[in-house]
């Protein structure tokens, strides 16, 4: 399987899609996506936890702009609550989640994208993209290992 290149993923997802604002604490498994994160194009603004990197990109998208979160998946269960704040209330937030183990994310929370590679991401992407538009609700964007290089 060819990889994602991290800087295809930002430049469709940033510059064709708009979604500029992104937090979340770093994970070894999104280090790609880290790597090449480009000032031009999006804002990130790190965070000590992912509970303020979701109130972060609350905070963004309750402004009226396309925001984001990176994290583990092994992280979802500590931002459960404030998640559903949001599916409440309808504020709409990417999620892109790194999985690298058996055990995924708790899907029940928020609708998951999975199956993402080289051959999919952009029409993968624009679906996300979509639902979070048309719909105003959350949306998680599930990465694998060996996807992004």
């Amino acid at each position: 399987m060819e990889v994602i290149k991290a800087k295809d993923f930002w430049s469709y997802l940033c510059v064709d899609l708009g979604h500029r604002f992104f937090s979340g604490v770093p994970c070894k498994g999104l280090k790609p996506l880290y790597d090449v994160m480009d000032s031009e194009i999006m804002y990130y603004v790190p965070a000590i936890d992912e509970r303020i990197a979701l109130r972060l990109a609350s905070g963004v998208a309750l402004s009226g702009d396309k925001a984001g979160v990176l994290l583990h998946a092994s992280y979802m269960e500590n931002i459960k609550n404030i998640i559903r704040f949001n599916v409440a209330y309808e504020v709409p937030i990417l999620f892109i989640v790194y999985e690298d183990r058996d055990i995924i994310a708790p899907y029940n929370i928020v609708k998951a994208e999975v199956g993402l590679d080289n051959s999919n991401f952009k029409k993968v992407l624009k679906r996300v993209d979509n639902y979070i538009t048309k719909n105003g609700k959350s949306r998680m964007l599930v990465i694998t290992e060996g996807v992004l290089g």
